[in-house]
């Protein structure tokens, strides 16, 4: 089975979710763009909305097993203050590629590492970041262990 495959068992599996993916994405309330942004694990999805311009960036981090579009019902409101940026959660389902599906992040550590990257490849060096769940969880990991990224988390 091919690694893109992997988290996802079969080819059948990927082209229904990313096909909901579609579908669920195409009702996101504002102009957005995707980007996928290389880490040490892979190619991180990512779903940009609002001005580039805007002094401050607000990072979003979805719940374990949903993905990035689960913020579509906040992001309008978001948007409106903040250059949004929501993540696709490595290792979870979604648009993102592990080069190894054994090596995705599995600590807090190694999560606040990957959100660290993840701001390196966006080129941001401080945002506020939000997270759902284990999305929240992530959050607080790199509040705690790279606290010089976190603007507030």
């Amino acid at each position: 089975m091919s690694e893109n495959l992997a988290i996802y068992g079969n080819e059948g599996t990927r082209s229904k979710l990313l096909s909901f993916y579609k579908r669920t994405l195409a009702t996101w309330p504002v102009l957005y763009e995707e980007l996928l942004v290389q880490t040490p694990y892979g190619d991180t999805h990512v779903i940009a909305s609002g001005s580039k311009q805007t002094a401050a960036t607000l990072v979003l981090i979805h719940a374990a097993g949903a993905n990035a579009t689960m913020w579509s019902p906040n992001v309008a409101a978001f948007s409106s203050s903040y250059c949004v940026y929501a993540l696709y959660t490595m290792g979870d389902l979604g648009k993102g590629v592990l080069k190894d599906p054994n090596y995705y992040p599995k600590t807090a550590l190694d999560y606040a590492n990957w959100v660290s990257d993840v701001l390196d490849g966006l080129g941001i060096r401080q945002a506020y970041v939000m997270g759902s769940s284990m999305g929240g969880w992530i959050t607080h990991s790199a509040a705690l262990f790279t606290p010089e990224r976190i603007m507030s988390a």
